[in-house]
């Protein structure tokens, strides 16, 4: 029951909305706003597969079930280096949004993520002039979606996930701290503190 995502190309853009594609266009889809789509599971697989960095790993309700069907990923290897280590950067460097010293509470243990913010409602010229409103300050219901996708570890990746929070607010706040629970008992119910 889940729908397909979107992706949104130029050809998208011209033969559904009938508009030429724009820069801005870029910007947006660069950083996962405009037209773009995804469901959390479809997330999830993004980060499952940024983290194996090789092939298009599907998600799958058995466990040990023969993962030999997923594809390579055309992606070049610098290319995807870069992007994992900017993943890990944002939760184990100062200053990420995700940054927190041993953030999983397991010693040595890195992990990869990045945090997003889903807009709920459209902001008006006239608000970005007076100031636009704290989520805080907003009815539940037009309050932001808080949400985080992530792996780890982030050197030998075991587990990805994607946590969404409707109204939750930004990516760093309860989505991530929801990420971090749940990743750190995985991996503790995993054994993954033995293997240190």
């Amino acid at each position: 029951g889940e729908r397909a995502g979107l992706i949104p190309t130029t050809d998208w853009k011209r033969a559904v909305r009938g508009q030429r594609w724009q820069v801005g266009d870029t910007f947006n889809a660069g950083i996962g706003q405009g037209f773009v789509l995804a469901s959390p599971l479809q997330l999830a697989v993004m980060a499952a597969r940024i983290a194996n960095g090789k092939t298009a790993v599907r998600p799958t309700l058995i466990i040990g079930q023969n993962l030999e069907q997923s594809t390579p990923l055309d992606i070049d290897p610098q290319d995807m280096a870069f992007i994992q280590n900017a993943m890990r950067s944002v939760c184990e460097v100062p200053g990420g949004t995700a940054y927190k010293p041993n953030g999983l509470g397991i010693l040595g243990m890195e992990m990869a993520g990045k945090t997003g913010t889903g807009q709920v409602r459209g902001i008006s010229a006239a608000e970005r002039l007076s100031g636009v409103q704290k989520n805080k300050d907003l009815p539940w219901k037009l309050r932001d979606h808080s949400i985080f996708v992530g792996y780890a570890p982030y050197n030998n990746p075991r587990f990805a996930a994607a946590v969404l929070v409707e109204h939750g607010g930004s990516g760093a706040g309860i989505a991530l701290k929801i990420f971090r629970a749940t990743m750190s008992k995985a991996l503790k119910d995993d054994g993954i503190e033995s293997a240190i």
